[in-house]
């Protein structure tokens, strides 16, 4: 599981096929093995804190893309 807290900013989150938009001081808990990503809505840096729990021994999180998105601001 993890827990995304929107410090700063406006994002759109997409869990599995539901979408929804978070604003800060908002959080949504992410189900554990839920693919996930989230996007910058707004034409500034977003800050947020992510918490996550490792449930095996061993436990890691893993990178399956670096691929970076990014968007012309207007």
């Amino acid at each position: 599981e993890e827990i995304f807290i929107i410090l700063s900013g406006h994002v759109k989150i997409r869990i599995g096929d539901e979408k929804e938009e978070l604003f800060s001081g908002d959080a949504v808990m992410i189900p554990e093995m839920s693919i996930h990503q989230m996007w910058n809505m707004g034409g500034k840096n977003v800050k947020y804190l992510c918490l996550g729990v490792s449930r095996e021994k061993g436990g890691k999180t893993i990178v399956v893309s670096k691929k970076i998105i990014t968007r012309k601001a207007g």
